[in-house]
């Protein structure tokens, strides 16, 4: 009974959420183009800057409610991650300017490159949140027995021991804006690719994920 309420429950959201993405994706290309009109208007420019980033974040819940609750079967082959971890940080900078993420080693792993971007995209994401601007972030990529193990350290506070085992769920959230999706996610989608993530610990010293892939 409860897989099945589950069941029906992605259904649902995964209708609603496809009912939502085209309106978003006019209002985004109108948001553009308004931008591109208002260059000789400040506070035009300034307002339609605003409503692109609104439109931005509201696309982002609607592609999070679609990889949760509708995920697609995809192929895989093998990719250096090193890369991957560049564009994503080069993309988190546009709302993160000021934090520090440093990559220390390199690897390959059999991903599909999109998706596995997007699990590891969420992670820092949370890093980011979590932490201070001042404050590194460290991506350190290991292999050892064709696996690859990825460590994502932040230094900000510590997850409160007793919420530690909910913070895989779906809808999941100590924050006062989001869906609670994010690590649900990069939980389904490495899984996807035979992988595990899981919270290494989290205390004084800082927060780790591990993410563990087959390099083969």
């Amino acid at each position: 009974e409860i897989k099945q309420r589950e069941k029906d429950n992605k259904q649902l959201i995964a209708s609603v959420a496809h009912e939502i993405r085209n309106p978003l994706a006019g209002m985004q290309v109108n948001a553009e183009l308004l931008m591109e009109a208002a260059q000789n208007s400040a506070e035009v420019d300034t307002y339609s800057k605003a409503v692109a980033k609104e439109i931005k974040n509201l696309s982002n819940i609607v592609e999070n409610f679609l990889a949760y609750a509708k995920p697609i079967e995809f192929t895989r082959a093998i990719y250096p991650l090193k890369p991957i971890f560049e564009e994503i940080r080069s993309n988190i900078k546009t709302d993160f300017p000021d934090h520090q993420i440093l990559i220390q080693g390199n690897g390959n792993a059999r991903v599909h490159p999109e998706k596995i971007k997007h699990a590891f995209f969420n992670i820092l994401k949370n890093a980011c949140e979590s932490s201070a601007p001042n404050m590194e972030i460290v991506i350190s990529v290991q292999s050892e027995n064709e696996i690859l193990s990825i460590s994502i350290l932040n230094q900000g506070p510590p997850i409160q021991a007793n919420i530690q085992p909910q913070i895989f769920e779906a809808f999941f959230s100590t924050k006062s804006s989001g869906v609670g999706l994010g690590l649900s996610i990069s939980k389904s989608i490495v899984e996807q690719h035979g992988g595990k993530i899981l919270l290494a610990r989290s205390d004084s010293s800082g927060t780790e994920f591990v993410i563990q892939l087959r390099t083969g």
